[in-house]
């Protein structure tokens, strides 16, 4: 008899089955708070990085098992590119069903800082203009199972603080971030003022730091008079400045920091001479290539 009532009890089981767990999880993978509704009901939210659990009782038997579909809607900020988003899961017994909210807009931001106008464009496209200070925004919808990311070639130029006439600079736009282009000169200003009394500036050379030569004399034929200044383009960086007067004697200054769209001005007056000796660099070379050839000019 109990071998039966046990056999009984088996027997019902394997035909009505077992009840088991079907679970939902919820996981906010972005960098921003986001919401989300399942089936239409409460709106929750999330941090980033964090995640919502769900589970229902389901039944498995011979004759198959049940399983439950379930909506979840969601939403969030600024790298989202819909409102919001809709996906259907369907829940089975002893198996967990993900939804990982994903942003799917990624951006790029470029910026004047630049003291003059600049142009730039889009994938060697039409060109557009920024007002120094100004900034322009692009933003794409990157669907994540075609596309996981977007590569943008820019190019820009500018006016007299730019070397180069054009520049271009790849990119690459990531969901849920910001690319940043940031325009500005690579160039700044050296000038040289004439301050002695009476003495007459015959040779002057510009050289770069990390360079053994001095180049060629930049004056050439010229020469600085008293009250007189001149000045040149050179790119950012590190840079070495000789004079030598109608006396052959020399004034000097060392690695100086030229930045990006700046002037500096060089003043050799009387108190300023020097008869050091500078072996260290020779003159016969040609070294520095002046974008615009200086000119002497009164103060």
């Amino acid at each position: 008899m109990k071998k039966f009532l046990g056999l009984v009890f088996i027997l019902t089981l394997f035909l009505t089955g077992c009840v088991d767990k079907g679970n939902l999880q919820i996981i906010n993978n972005t960098s921003e708070d986001v919401w989300y509704q399942v089936n239409y009901g409460t709106t929750e939210w999330l941090d980033p990085g964090e995640s919502d659990s769900y589970s229902w009782d389901l039944s498995t038997s011979i004759f198959g098992e049940e399983d439950k579909k379930v909506i979840v809607t969601y939403g969030g900020g600024e790298w989202f590119w819909y409102d919001n988003y809709e996906v259907v899961k369907t829940i089975k017994p002893g198996k967990t069903s993900n939804v990982d909210v994903i942003a799917d807009k990624g951006s790029l931001e470029i910026t004047s800082n630049s003291s003059e106008d600049v142009w730039y464009q889009l994938d060697y496209g039409t060109t557009q203009w920024l007002n120094p200070g100004e900034s322009d925004s692009y933003s794409w919808l990157l669907d994540l199972s075609t596309i996981l990311f977007k590569e943008i070639t820019v190019m820009y130029g500018g006016g007299e603080w730019f070397w180069y006439e054009t520049y271009e600079v790849n990119k690459t736009i990531y969901p849920g971030s910001t690319a940043n282009v940031e325009i500005i000169g690579d160039s700044g200003e050296i000038m040289i003022i004439n301050d002695t009394s009476e003495t007459n500036i015959m040779s002057i050379y510009i050289s770069p730091s990390s360079s053994p030569d001095w180049g060629n004399d930049l004056l050439g034929n010229d020469i600085l008079y008293p009250d007189y200044y001149i000045s040149w383009l050179v790119t950012t960086g590190l840079w070495d400045i000789r004079l030598i007067d109608e006396n052959d004697y020399e004034y000097f200054f060392w690695e100086e920091q030229i930045n990006p769209e700046t002037l500096y001005e060089y003043s050799f007056t009387d108190a300023k001479r020097s008869s050091d000796s500078i072996g260290e660099k020779i003159t016969n070379s040609q070294k520095y290539t002046e974008k615009v050839e200086g000119k002497c000019r009164r103060k």
